[in-house]
């Protein structure tokens, strides 16, 4: 008995040796795990965190893909009313011409002239006992033009052309023969009509002529022939009217 008694300290100290070292292997474990723990939260936000970044980066992306097509949207439906609006102006000029056409033929039915007796008076006014009167001859012409008898101006103007060809006038009367086709709406013998005024060395028509030429190109929609004859002006004949006009066409039309 005495002996049980004995050893009782050293079962005691046994027992609480093994339990520290059981205490203390426990806590470090603990606390690895909730590091651990920690660690796999903090993983896992920033993986969120990446994903919504790129979902924010795609959402921007495509916000300017959407921004972009409206604009292009609103150019292509500002280009359509603006081509609607020069459409409806065309309309309404070519209802306004012929309008005056048919009052200016209702006017010569109703009072007839003789046909045989315009030669005799014309020839009185342009044929001297010299010769063939140039001068008078163009002003008769460019009477008929400013009366918009485009038909009769075209007529005279080639006379002009046929008899005369290396007067001081004759490119001037090419130029008005342009003129004439163009007010006629017959575009493509004006475009022929102001290219041979380019034909004639030093004339004062070029200019004029190269911005009617592009003029015609935008009627007939060829913008980029339009604006090729806009900028030849601008830059061979600056400082004129016809390169003001021009500017202001080449404006219109786009650079």
């Amino acid at each position: 008995m005495t002996r049980f008694w004995n050893i009782v300290p050293a079962l005691l100290v046994l027992c609480i040796g093994s339990g520290c070292a059981s205490r203390v292997k426990t806590v470090p474990d603990a606390e690895a795990a909730a590091k651990a723990k920690q660690d796999e939260t903090l993983k896992a936000m920033l993986e969120q965190v990446d994903r919504n970044t790129a979902a924010i980066r795609t959402g921007q992306n495509e916000t300017a893909s959407l921004q972009q097509r409206l604009k292009d949207f609103e150019t292509r439906i500002d280009s359509t009313l603006t081509a609607g609006n020069v459409a409806i102006e065309e309309l309404r000029e070519n209802v306004s011409f012929l309008t005056n056409q048919v009052q200016r033929l209702d006017s010569s039915l109703r009072e007839p002239k003789p046909a045989e007796l315009k030669p005799a008076t014309k020839a009185a006014g342009v044929f001297k006992p010299g010769g063939y009167n140039v001068e008078a001859a163009y002003r008769e012409a460019l009477a008929a033009y400013q009366a918009r008898k485009f038909e009769a101006a075209i007529s005279a103007f080639t006379e002009i052309m046929t008899v005369a060809p290396t007067n001081s006038l004759a490119d001037n009367a090419q130029y008005w023969i342009g003129e004439s086709y163009f007010s006629m709406r017959n575009y493509e013998k004006a475009l022929q009509a102001f290219t041979r005024v380019f034909t004639f060395p030093n004339t004062n028509k070029a200019a004029d002529a190269h911005v009617k030429a592009g003029m015609i190109y935008m009627l007939m929609d060829n913008k980029n022939a339009a604006r090729e004859e806009m900028n030849l002006v601008i830059k061979q004949y600056p400082n004129t009217d016809a390169a003001k006009t021009a500017s202001a066409k080449l404006e219109s039309i786009g650079k």
